[in-house]
């Protein structure tokens, strides 16, 4: 069976730039961004289609479609600003995206191994770059009282190229909880070893 969909997406986007020498004491960056942000709107199509048989299924999907863009603010300068070449104003575009799925499955559907990759790099409003390459293995019982599980490994392909290692549970066939934790690791000021970044997702899904 052959299914597709038509998604549309409404963003509102609030951005500002701003230059501040750090051993400025009389200059807050966080407040000269807030202070000449600019906010606009914009509405992102996604369009996606599947092919589902009984033991895989083939799916592709292009993310805003239409590449909407929204107005960048002009940069606040100070005395910093003297030495460095920046353009007075930067419009952020969404950029499609598009991306590949793949699975197989036991008869059942029980036992589902799953595998999506980016085919191109994107970057968001924030200048960070990212395109996704994940697979994952799951499992999903017949009963509501035993939980679907799952595990995984994702990698950014693109800019800061990190590695999550991925698990998660489904409890009564709609309450999923899922963590994807870095391998990469960082020092804190005593000197331990931590992951880069955690994720948490906690989600509850319905059929209507």
């Amino acid at each position: 069976m052959l299914s597709g969909g038509l998604k549309a997406s409404f963003h509102q986007l609030s951005l500002g730039r701003a230059l501040a020498e750090l051993d400025d004491d009389s200059t807050n960056a966080g407040d000269a961004i807030s202070d000449d942000s600019v906010s606009s709107t914009g509405v992102g199509v996604d369009l996606g289609a599947i092919w589902v048989s009984h033991n895989y299924q083939l799916g592709v999907t292009f993310s805003n479609l239409n590449e909407p863009e929204f107005e960048g603010a002009s940069i606040t300068t100070n005395s910093a600003s003297d030495s460095y070449d920046i353009s007075a104003t930067d419009d952020y575009v969404m950029e499609m995206q598009t991306t590949v799925d793949f699975a197989i499955s036991t008869s059942g559907k029980q036992l589902t191994l799953g595998m999506s990759y980016d085919t191109n790099s994107v970057v968001d409003a924030v200048g960070d770059e990212y395109q996704w390459a994940a697979g994952s293995l799951s499992y999903y019982g017949d009963t509501h009282f035993l939980p679907g599980l799952r595990v995984g490994m994702r990698q950014n392909l693109a800019g800061t190229e990190l590695s999550y290692a991925t698990a998660g549970l489904t409890l009564i066939k709609r309450l999923d909880l899922d963590v994807a934790v870095a391998l990469d690791t960082v020092e804190d000021e005593d000197g331990e070893e931590l992951p880069r970044s955690i994720f948490f997702s906690l989600a509850y899904n319905t059929a209507f």
